[in-house]
């Protein structure tokens, strides 16, 4: 009887954050993150990205946070709505571009291919730079956030020669 009445007592509580993704009894990041999959499953992406936003601002470890915006920019792709995957990249870079550097450069690609505007993925690149030469010059060498870092700028230089030689031909 027990089971049964704890049950009932589970699938209303289920029932009541499936629909609200900002009911105040999220405490864990996962806890959002696992409705925002649901729903996503279903097909209701607007919903899924509704309480990706939740999982995000309740998840401060970066190892959850860059599994929450590949997923939200998943979405984001699928319904075409690139602007909303830019303004969720800018958010996620200012919370943890220091500690995911990788970040900046997917907020790069997101305005040099999908916004079709290289003026501001020159803009972002420079600001990750700007970041970088701090990082590297604070950090130690040879931790991961550094070798992270210096993988970052690698893969930024490249973004950013590609996008001059665009420009000037």
């Amino acid at each position: 009887v027990q089971d049964i009445v704890s049950l009932g007592a589970l699938l209303l509580r289920l029932c009541e954050l499936a629909g609200d993704p900002s009911h105040d009894a999220f405490v864990h990041a996962s806890e959002a993150f696992g409705m925002a999959c649901l729903h996503s499953q279903a097909g209701a992406a607007a919903r899924a990205l509704e309480y990706l936003a939740v999982a995000t601002e309740l998840g401060p470890d970066p190892e959850w946070v860059r599994s929450f915006v590949r997923e939200a920019l998943r979405l984001y792709r699928r319904e075409k709505d690139y602007a909303g995957g830019a303004a969720l990249l800018e958010r996620a870079c200012e919370q943890m571009g220091r500690h995911a550097p990788e970040l900046f450069d997917e907020l790069a690609k997101w305005y040099e291919r999908y916004l079709r505007d290289p003026v501001r993925a020159l803009d972002v690149i420079e600001r990750a730079q700007t970041q970088a030469r701090f990082e590297l010059h604070v950090g130690a060498p040879n931790t991961p956030r550094t070798l992270a870092w210096h993988r970052a700028l690698q893969l930024l230089n490249s973004r950013r020669q590609r996008i001059l030689s665009r420009s000037s031909s």
